[in-house]
């Protein structure tokens, strides 16, 4: 069967998930007539473990253990005839290192999402074939900051996560990432360009088709009754993404730097309510976004949030360094009716 065929039959739903496939063969092993006969058991193979993107036509690929590539095929998501054609491509890498860097020649455009599938063999000969997405290059990320989050579910009201722009660019292929009870969910930003001052309110929860994305330059397009003073974008998905404790992660790209982080819960909570949250607030903390420290003491107090109160970072107008580290006592939970999505931060804090 052709890679193309391949592809499209076994790979392209997939993908649009975001998810990463792969399948093993190894020179340890032969095919005959009578079956497969094991000629040694001495072999791993090599595992594909995250890419980065170091411009338009360069990929960083990482993996368990260094790894020469083949039959490399890059294409849209939407163009599944494009895996007809093979990719022209050069790859550096060093022989004790498990990250080959991987020049295309087809350029990753901003906004859109690439398929990368090729054959990776180790120096035994052992090979996998993977296949994963990769988000396009976005030349000019703009510089946002958490401001404030809304963990309250009330019909027409969903919860939000809000940021603020310090310097204008695009927002293409940042993600928003949430973290909450066992579970992650990822938010990847779609592109549009905005400005400096400029409040972005990302709905975690899609309510009605009213619930568009405002993408251009009005940010008065959308007409859903929970739309914000500022940019709406909207979570394409129902379920619930985040609670009274938990974390909300932010990165300039896929794989990409820590750019802010958001570590809140409840004050009757003694611990994280889960590893997921744990290992976030280490993740946070080790970036030192969040240098109190990774541990529940540190994180902001949460208590008492409705959909009119909301848990508001202070003083973000005035931010300056980027990326800048943020502690829990920067965080309040305001008064009722005081929440502000889309708008300045209320100082009136929740007694």
């Amino acid at each position: 069967m052709k890679t193309a065929e391949v592809l499209k039959n076994m790979v392209l739903g997939l993908v649009m998930a975001g998810i990463t496939v792969a399948a093993a063969c190894s020179s340890s092993c032969q095919i005959t007539p009578e079956g497969i006969t094991v000629l040694t058991a001495d072999y791993t193979l090599p595992e594909y473990e995250s890419y980065r993107l170091l411009d338009a036509h360069t990929l960083e690929l990482r993996f368990t253990a260094p790894v020469r590539l083949s039959d490399v095929h890059v294409a849209p998501v939407t163009d599944a005839e494009a895996f007809e054609r093979c990719a022209v491509f050069q790859q550096t890498g060093q022989e004790d290192v498990p990250v080959t860097v991987l020049q295309v020649d087809s350029s990753l455009v901003r906004g859109s999402q690439y398929v990368l599938y090729a054959v990776a063999t180790d120096r035994k000969g052992n090979s996998v074939h993977f296949s994963t997405v990769i988000q396009g290059f976005n030349e000019t990320p703009a510089h946002v900051v958490l401001s404030e989050l809304r963990t309250t579910y009330s019909n027409p009201k969903s919860e939000f996560a809000e940021l603020y722009v310090l310097q204008g660019g695009n927002l293409a292929g940042m993600v928003l990432e949430l973290v909450y009870g066992s579970k992650s969910f990822r938010y990847v930003f779609p592109d549009v360009e905005v400005a400096a001052g400029e409040y972005v309110v990302v709905h975690l929860r899609k309510l009605s088709d009213t619930c568009i994305d405002e993408l251009g330059e009005s940010v008065t397009a959308c007409s859903h009754k929970d739309a914000s003073a500022g940019r709406d974008l909207w979570r394409d998905d129902t379920a619930k993404a985040i609670g009274g404790t938990g974390a909300v992660l932010l990165w300039d790209r896929a794989y990409g730097d820590m750019v802010d982080a958001l570590l809140f819960a409840e004050s009757t909570k003694e611990n994280w309510n889960s590893s997921a949250v744990a290992e976030a607030a280490q993740r946070a903390a080790a970036a030192g976004i969040w240098p109190a420290g990774p541990g529940i003491d540190a994180a902001a107090v949460a208590d008492g949030m409705t959909v009119t109160r909301t848990l508001s970072r202070q003083g973000v107008e005035s931010i300056t360094d980027y990326p800048a580290p943020v502690w829990g006592d920067e965080w309040i939970v305001v008064a009722t009716g005081q929440g502000s999505p889309g708008s300045a931060n209320s100082a009136i804090a929740y007694e």
